[in-house]
């Protein structure tokens, strides 16, 4: 298993159960089911208050090198849009 953080600046600031629950919405609908379309998932752990992400990936997702930093740049993009 993979375990993956990062950092995303709200553009407000926000409640951390109010940018959980944007996280989890994000990761629901548009992220996890691309991830599970090529045999990935992942798993949301938590939310800080300071906007840490952290991730666990799983599935083929955890067994590959570049998924991390994929995976990565891929959500903080989207989150930080959204």
């Amino acid at each position: 298993m993979t375990i993956i953080d990062f950092r995303v600046t709200p553009r407000q600031t926000l409640y951390c159960r109010a940018m959980r629950d944007a996280v989890a919405r994000e990761l629901d609908e548009h992220i996890i089911p691309l991830l599970r379309a090529d045999g990935g998932d992942l798993e949301l752990i938590d939310v800080t208050e300071g906007g840490v992400v952290k991730l666990r990936l799983k599935e083929a997702c955890s067994g590959c090198p570049g998924a991390a930093f994929t995976i990565s740049l891929v959500i903080e993009d989207r989150l930080r849009k959204a």
